[in-house]
């Protein structure tokens, strides 16, 4: 039972074209192929292809994606959609839906709504025709349904790149569109402006118009009124009227135009009036002209561009036509099954769907999970799938699924199934489905069958997919069960893909036995004996015909006679099968609950994984608000020893005969030790490295001059003094000098010489102003002379000063000032009042 026919061999070593990844944005490269059943182009779609499709329900999905278009000539398109038997254009297709998904994913919809094809006009136009306002309304709304789709050039280029593509080669006619809305409104109305020479006539229509009816209003309000048989201005012929009645017509010499039916009324141009009315019908004449000839130069041009316009249509239709497939994708949640590969389906052909759902069901469709041809090279080679089963159990809306689904993934749309579904490309789709009675032709329903069966075995191939419903059905059992089992084997050892459904238990028995065939199976709710619409891969169905007679209520008496008439070796074989049932269902309860199991043990690692992650994001904000703190902290205490170093150094640098100001020195004295305590708890409060071994270094490696990176405040400095009694190293940083353990340092290889300068020699003497004028200077030396100025205004109790930096190119501003923003002597600053130099200087006040 191992090993299929001689004919399956031959037929599967067929080289087939390397399968395509629908996501990747072109196929991948053809290689030369021994098919001996290449799939058809457009040109050679198979006759019967759509005698096939309508059978397997096919149009109703065209209605459902004409239903998702928005572009008016992209409807016909959905609604004409054929599966294509070219692997490559099948798989290409499906790289356009899965971008334009992530298109409507990303980006969001696109509004290409236009339910007027203007095609028709623009053609007329093309061949020197006048098209009309309304039509050249039309037009210009699909121009800018044109631009629209031409943005997703810039739009779709990331995550849509075929679409983009497509994108960029529609035609720029936004100016065409433009000249017809400036010339024509919304209502089709040539508007006054769309010529001067219009505006003009218009206006003059309206002074005679005005002209004539104000001179016959007068004639209606004279001693006339007795002549009219009523009081309004009517036209006839293109002419301005009075009604008057008949007997009275001598009254108003004029032109007669009309008579009333009864001719009691004639209608009168007066004579008094007709040089105007000729007036009025001249410059109407004249306008209408004019009017056509707008019309005629818009035509002009809309026909000069008539073949960039359709192929803007053409461009914006494939859009529109591959976002509605993705709508429909989304709707149906669909999904993008890949094709077959060698490793899936043992190098044949098949199909595996996972959780398929009929997409014309609705919510209410049962999953149907269904495979054809063996799932791994160690499982015996079948192609026939044979399923079994009461009637209205679901075993023809089992096998239309299948079709439909392979039809629908063959057509570019995304199959409502779950992840792990596989479906083939196949070269062509053979049905018969129903019953095909002929009266008029008379032929029978078993004939008809026959004669469909026959010229699907003439056509099929290894690379059909051939599906038949109730074969063998519609004449005596036993012959058509004999038949059904021939055609199976013609079909297994061909190695042809089939779905076959039939009620002949002894057609289930042969698919057991035989090479190249397999087993399914639909069945009824043991107690409700409802169908359940669920299919078992691997098991024959049995008959619930006796359960459903009793159940209705036949006679005990007549229900025991029809099982005593039963062959003992059917029951025996239905006692067979019954048992396999169980153990099957046994089985797939256990793969349930190992599924189970494992999605369970998936979603606590998934939350696992969360956990972890919330947690290392929560220590990286805690790191950072302590590092913000810390840094905070420490600028506060570096303007403090700043402040002390300037108030000692005053003092210091005071000459003999001056009395030294002891209150400078105590605030300097506390500024020093709050400092100190500050730092101390700073250093303590940095706390461990996460690696405590890394960073940490032997203390005889740091000596001084070697420049270090002090751990946990994000700063440098120079060793000054080390201390191998404590482990402690006097460091420099800035102008602050701190003592602190040695494993806290970090040798960066650089060294400094040890600098001891004097305190007051630094400083120097006191300010002769609370002013310094950088003007002339360049910025790398104005830096070194703002600190010294800075720190010289501290020492002297200055609380603000003012820095002239001139306007210049700014440049020396610039740095002046960034200088400023960070310098710790610095509460704030701001540029002088106008008056005192405006941006020319700057204004510090100091801590």
């Amino acid at each position: 039972m191992a090993f299929p026919s001689r004919r399956c061999v031959e037929a599967m070593s067929t080289t087939f074209p390397p399968v395509h990844d629908p996501q990747r944005s072109s196929p991948l490269p053809r290689v030369e192929t021994k098919a001996t059943h290449p799939g058809p182009d457009a040109a050679t779609y198979p006759a019967d292809a759509e005698d096939a499709l309508g059978m397997l329900d096919f149009p109703a999905v065209r209605r459902a994606l004409a239903g998702h278009v928005r572009f008016g000539p992209a409807r016909a398109r959905a609604a004409s959609i054929t599966p294509s038997f070219d692997p490559f254009t099948v798989a290409e297709l499906h790289a356009e839906t899965v971008q334009g998904r992530r298109f409507l994913s990303a980006v969001g919809d696109l509004d290409l709504t236009s339910e007027v094809d203007a095609s028709d006009p623009v053609d007329r136009a093309a061949l020197g025709g006048v098209v009309t306002g309304e039509e050249l309304v039309a037009i210009a709304q699909a121009m800018t349904v044109h631009s629209r789709a031409a943005a997703l050039a810039v739009r779709a280029a990331s995550v849509a790149p075929s679409l983009a593509s497509i994108a960029r080669r529609i035609p720029d006619l936004s100016d065409l569109g433009e000249e017809i809305g400036r010339a024509i409104s919304d209502r089709g109305d040539v508007r006054d402006g769309a010529t001067t020479e219009l505006r003009s006539l218009r206006a003059r229509v309206r002074s005679a118009y005005e002209g004539v009816t104000a001179a016959l209003s007068r004639m209606i309000d004279s001693n006339l009124q007795s002549a009219l048989q009523d009081r309004v201005i009517s036209l006839r012929a293109e002419r301005f009227v009075l009604q008057v009645r008949s007997e009275m017509r001598h009254r108003i010499p004029g032109i007669v135009h009309d008579a009333s039916n009864t001719g009691s009324t004639v209608y009168v141009e007066p004579l008094a009036t007709v040089e105007l009315g000729n007036l009025w019908r001249e410059l109407v004449l004249e306008e209408e002209r004019e009017v056509a000839r707008i019309l005629a130069r818009l035509s002009e041009l809309v026909g000069r561009s008539a073949a960039e316009f359709a192929l803007g249509a053409e461009l914006t239709a494939q859009i529109d036509l591959i976002l509605a497939r993705a709508r429909h994708g989304v709707r149906t949640q669909g999904i993008t099954p890949p094709a077959a590969r060698d490793d899936q389906l043992s190098g044949r052909l098949g199909i595996r769907l996972v959780a398929a759902r009929h997409p014309l069901l609705g919510d209410g469709a049962i999953p149907v999970s269904i495979q054809l041809g063996a799932g791994s090279p160690d499982e015996r080679a079948w192609s026939v799938l044979v399923v079994t089963g009461p009637n209205t159990g679901g075993k023809t809306v089992a096998m239309k699924t299948v079709g439909l689904l392979v039809a629908m993934n063959q057509s570019g749309l995304q199959v409502p199934a779950a992840e792990g579904s596989v479906l083939s490309v196949y070269d062509s789709l053979h049905v018969d489905l129903g019953d095909r009675q002929s009266i008029e032709r008379s032929v029978s329903t078993f004939s008809s069958h026959m004669g469909r069966v026959i010229g699907i075995l003439e056509k099929a191939s290894p690379r059909s997919l051939v599906l038949l419903d109730e074969l063998g059905s519609s004449t005596d059992p036993e012959e058509g069960a004999a038949l059904a089992r021939a055609v199976l084997d013609e079909l297994a050892g061909r190695c042809v893909p089939a779905v076959v459904t039939t009620h002949h238990r002894s057609v289930a028995a042969h698919a057991e036995a035989a090479q190249g065939m397999e087993n399914a199976s639909v069945e009824l709710d043991p107690e409700t004996l409802a169908p359940t619409y669920r299919l078992t891969m691997g098991v024959p169905g049995r008959s619930y015909a006796m359960a459903v007679a009793a159940r209705l209520g036949i006679p005990g008496d007549v229900l025991g006679a029809a099982e005593a008439y039963l062959d003992p070796r059917s029951a025996k074989y239905e006692q067979s099968m019954e048992e396999l049932r169980r153990a099957r269902a046994a089985v797939d309860r256990a793969q349930a609950e190992a599924e189970a199991l494992a999605a369970s043990a998936e979603r606590a690692r998934i939350e696992l994984d969360a956990e972890r992650a919330a947690m290392v994001a929560r220590k990286n904000e805690l790191a950072e608000a302590m590092h913000a703190e810390l840094a905070s902290r420490y600028g506060e205490l570096t303007k403090r020893l700043r402040r002390a170093e300037a108030a000692l150094s005053w003092n210091i640098g005071r000459s003999a005969s001056v009395p030294i100001d002891r209150s400078l020195i105590e605030s300097a004295e506390e500024d020093l030790s709050a400092a100190k305590e500050g730092l101390t708890a700073l250093e303590g409060r940095a706390g461990p490295v996460d690696d405590p071994a890394e960073g940490r270094v032997e203390r005889s490696a740091i000596d001084e001059g070697a420049v270090v990176e002090v751990r946990g405040l994000g700063a440098s400095g120079t060793v000054q003094t080390v201390y191998p009694d404590t482990g402690q190293v006097e460091v420099l940083i800035g102008s602050v000098r701190l003592r602190i353990d040695a494993s806290r340092l970090v040798p960066t290889g650089v060294r400094r010489e040890v600098e001891r300068p004097s305190v007051a020699a630094a400083l120097g003497p006191a300010l002769e102003s609370g002013e310094l004028d950088l003007r002339g200077m360049r910025a790398e030396g104005a830096e070194s002379e703002v600190d010294l100025f800075l720190d010289r205004a501290v020492r002297d109790g200055l609380s603000s000063v003012r820095i002239v930096h001139g306007r210049a190119t700014g440049a020396l501003r610039r740095v002046v000032r960034d200088l400023l923003d960070r310098h710790p002597l610095v509460r704030s600053f701001a540029a002088e009042a106008p008056e005192r130099g405006g941006e020319g200087s700057t204004r510090v006040d100091l801590v």
